[in-house]
């Protein structure tokens, strides 16, 4: 659960730092129209929706490859929708899904680091 936690507070951090890079303009803004889903008019990058339910799938795949395979199969899912509702555009889904794997990654190495660490005390 920790590790869901930390990857959480780290991927929230990157998205906000990868937000501050890059302004995508929604789909539905560029496009004139009214989304399918009610949305403020404001940055895209990256999908928080995805960001999340990305995040999960990763962090439950180190445990289980089943079942992490199953929720980043969901997170995608969810991003796919996201496009078809014309609220974010496929490069937002697909940083999601890098943010939430380099969270998770990051969390791991640290976590092995110190479990060694912990473990030569």
């Amino acid at each position: 659960m920790w590790e869901l936690v930390f990857g959480g507070i780290l991927a929230l951090i990157l998205s906000t730092i990868a937000s501050h890079l890059y302004y995508d303009t929604r789909p539905f803004v560029t496009e004139h129209a009214v989304p399918i889903i009610a949305h403020a008019a404001d940055n895209g990058f990256p999908s928080d929706h995805t960001l999340l339910t990305a995040l999960i799938g990763f962090t439950i795949l180190m445990h289980s490859r089943v079942v992490g395979s199953v929720l980043l199969s969901v997170a995608l899912l969810v991003g796919v929708a996201r496009v078809a509702a014309r609220i974010h555009h496929p490069i937002d889904i697909v940083a999601s899904f890098v943010i939430a794997a380099l969270s998770v990654a990051i969390v791991q190495v640290v976590s092995r680091r110190w479990s060694r660490k912990s473990a030569r005390s």
